[in-house]
């Protein structure tokens, strides 16, 4: 059983196949990329959901052969692998991560997994946020009171402060982490 069989055994959206899957096409990148996204938001607070894999990290062509090569196919922005009418979709859609904190490292049994710090993932939840939707919103207060403890509130308001003082557009930004702060009790 390869790698990406190992993922695929366990149920579509668990924890378990999202890093196992991130650390076997890590494996076979020439840079570490780090699990960002909707898929880190269920590896931090270990809520189960179906979403496809974004990673973030230096990404070339010679990577993406090496995933051609194993079977992945490129879809759009996706690369997709299936196999026996299952798939795991992976998308780099960056190449730098938005934080300054190490990602947080997850063992597999296929190899080490890097996942999106819980206070950097935070501050990209609250920055999506500041656009004022009800679902953005909702969705970072919920990812506050599932991973409040693990956030280092005071960088994050130091984070959202510099960043309103650089973008009129984020001028709320400190103010809502303030909120989202509060809800995390």
């Amino acid at each position: 059983m390869d790698a990406f069989d190992e993922a695929l055994a366990h149920p579509p959206g668990s924890i378990d196949r999202i890093l196992i899957a991130t650390a076997a096409v890590d494996a076979l990148t020439r840079h570490p990329l780090v699990l960002v996204g909707g898929a880190a938001q269920a590896v931090h607070t270990g809520v189960p959901r179906i979403t496809d894999i974004d990673l973030v990290g230096v990404f070339d062509a010679a990577d993406e052969a090496a995933l051609l090569e194993v079977g992945f196919e490129r879809d759009g922005r996706h690369l997709v692998l299936v196999r026996e009418d299952q798939a795991i979709a992976v998308e780099i859609p960056d190449s730098v991560v938005d934080g300054s904190e190490e990602p947080t490292r997850v063992d597999t049994p296929v190899g080490p997994a890097l996942v999106i710090s819980p206070t950097d993932l935070m501050a990209d939840r609250a920055r999506q946020a500041t656009d004022g939707s009800a679902a953005t919103l909702g969705e970072a207060t919920l990812l506050a009171t599932a991973i409040g403890p693990l956030v280092d509130w005071p960088r994050l308001l130091r984070v959202a402060e510099n960043e309103a003082a650089r973008d009129p557009l984020l001028g709320g930004f400190p103010e809502l982490v303030e909120r989202l702060r509060r809800a995390s009790r």
